[in-house]
């Protein structure tokens, strides 16, 4: 069960669960691995043979916990080879992960069973994962390609520079989609409609630089799992949009918590991944951030600017009920205030 909703909530809670965390994360050169490993339907898969091995050839082998998750600790940064196997079903391979220093990176595979035939393996040679069966201009970026890609400054929206049909231009989060601007694109964030993706865009600058979309994108850096982009024209179901239709998938928070602090002349960014710690089976991922322009742009003399002040509150709980059932938490909470004299 998932809200959208605008609403002030309290950081202090997320702030004092994190600070722990951040203070053994923060200068850790290593990182962590938390792999699941689930059936096609989504039921765990418990006593799976996970192996990790580097690309020196060091080897790690563990066991999946009932609830088929395994935590595989003090990896050195770099990528890494993943495989999962467990008799009557048919193994897998995840061929590159990368291990990221001071953070857990989460891994999923999903293992069929053994007795069922497969009628066709589809490799696809191509840096854009795609669906199979889908339109050939569909595409599907990752967590590491969406942090991996070049010129984002880990911004999801610039990230997607390249795909077909999209033009992202400039240094802000915004792009054009076959000529068409940011009104006429439809956007879901983990299935919900949610047009207000970027901060400013339709002010903060001269209209040629904010017709491509906004300025800042709501999203901190590592907080989208996976962004889905199709171009082309849309029924009424997506909001009757021409330009495109872009999916994003929030991450879930990890079963070992991480945090991260970052402070700067503008603001203030507070990111909290990890197990709830008041509810059993529950984990949290929250993003809490505020950046005040205006102190910035006096800082620097350029008072005729203005005073732009964006806030970003993002949290998504998911408590496993049972095998078969959980229970998700979705909040948005994403003002923005912009006055020039």
């Amino acid at each position: 069960m998932k809200f959208q909703r605008r609403l002030v909530m309290p950081v202090h809670i997320f702030v004092a669960a994190g600070m722990l965390a951040f203070a053994t994360q923060a200068f850790a050169n290593t990182g962590e691995l938390t792999i699941t490993v689930t059936t096609e339907d989504g039921r765990p898969i418990e006593g799976a043979e996970v192996t990790v091995e580097s690309r020196r050839g060091d080897r790690q082998t563990v066991t999946t916990a009932e609830n088929g998750r395994v935590l595989v600790e003090s990896l050195e940064t770099g990528f890494y080879r993943v495989a999962a196997a467990q008799s009557k079903y048919v193994s897998v391979v995840e061929p590159t992960v990368r291990v990221v220093r001071g953070k857990i990176v989460p891994v999923a595979l999903v293992l069929r069973r053994d007795e069922e035939s497969i009628e066709e393996v589809v490799v696809v040679g191509d840096s854009i994962r795609i669906d199979a069966y889908g339109a050939a201009s569909s595409s599907y970026l990752d967590r590491e390609d969406l942090r991996t890609a070049t010129g984002s400054g880990a911004d999801v929206l610039r990230a997607l520079d390249g795909l077909p049909g999209l033009l992202s231009k400039g240094e802000f989060a915004n792009f054009t989609v076959r000529g068409r601007g940011p009104r006429d694109r439809s956007v879901l964030v983990d299935g919900f409609p949610f047009d207000k993706v970027v901060h400013f865009d339709s002010s903060l600058g001269e209209s040629e630089d904010i017709a491509g979309g906004g300025r800042y994108s709501i999203f901190a850096p590592n907080l989208i799992d996976g962004a889905e982009f199709s171009p082309g024209g849309w029924s009424s179901a997506y909001g009757g949009r021409n330009g495109s239709l872009l999916k994003l998938g929030i991450a879930e928070g990890n079963p070992s918590p991480s945090a991260s602090l970052r402070l700067d002349l503008a603001g203030a960014e507070f990111v909290y991944d990890g197990p709830a710690g008041f509810a059993r089976d529950t984990t949290i991922l929250a993003s809490v951030r505020q950046f005040d322009f205006g102190r910035l742009f006096e800082t620097i003399d350029e008072l005729d600017i203005g005073n732009p002040v964006m806030t970003d509150v993002i949290l998504k709980t998911r408590t496993q009920i049972d095998e078969d059932d959980a229970f998700e938490l979705f909040v948005l909470h994403t003002p923005e205030d912009y006055y020039r004299g």
